[in-house]
């Protein structure tokens, strides 16, 4: 009889980010670690740099907050992030102490190629456009400006300055 699996699927792959801490001198501070999801979907790499931890001391060893300087797809975050929730998530590797250097250099090419490029403009609804059309009697503009919740990230086109680098 084949065996058939009920239930979610994941594709995380790794270990919690608790399993790789506690078995590291002061819990890893100072140490690289990466999430194996972001660096597979993109050829930017991410990765978590530990500033402090402090484990909860639960039974199973999965809970605890992690302050981290975060560099995700080769731009850094600005400040410290407080990692909660997602430290259960078995989504990490461990950098090796002899390949951190390396692997946190960040290549112009792979970052260039991985520039996006944003409109300045969208085109407005058909229906937006009838209305202002009606109450109106002067031009109206097809188009209106486009507002990106993640602006520090993307490029927008004719802006002039790139905003990754």
């Amino acid at each position: 009889m084949p065996r058939v699996f009920i239930g979610r699927t994941h594709d995380l792959y790794g270990k919690s980010l608790w399993e790789l801490l506690c078995n590291l001198k002061d819990f890893g501070v100072g140490r690289v670690v990466m999430r194996t999801k972001p660096n597979r979907r993109y050829p930017e790499r991410s990765w978590l740099k530990i500033i402090s931890a402090q484990p909860e001391m639960d039974p199973e060893n999965r809970r605890g907050s992690v302050t981290v300087t975060e560099v995700y797809r080769g731009v850094a975050l600005p400040g410290e992030r407080v990692l909660r929730r997602t430290t259960a998530l078995t989504d990490y590797q461990l950098v090796p102490r002899r390949e951190e250097a390396a692997f946190c250099q960040l290549s112009p090419e792979r970052v260039a190629a991985a520039t996006r490029v944003l409109p300045a403009t969208v085109p407005k609804p058909v229906l937006l456009l009838e209305l202002e059309r009606q109450r109106a009697s002067s031009d109206v503009r097809p188009d209106m400006p486009a507002i990106y919740r993640r602006a520090w990230y993307y490029q927008v086109e004719g802006s002039g300055e790139g905003s990754r680098a």
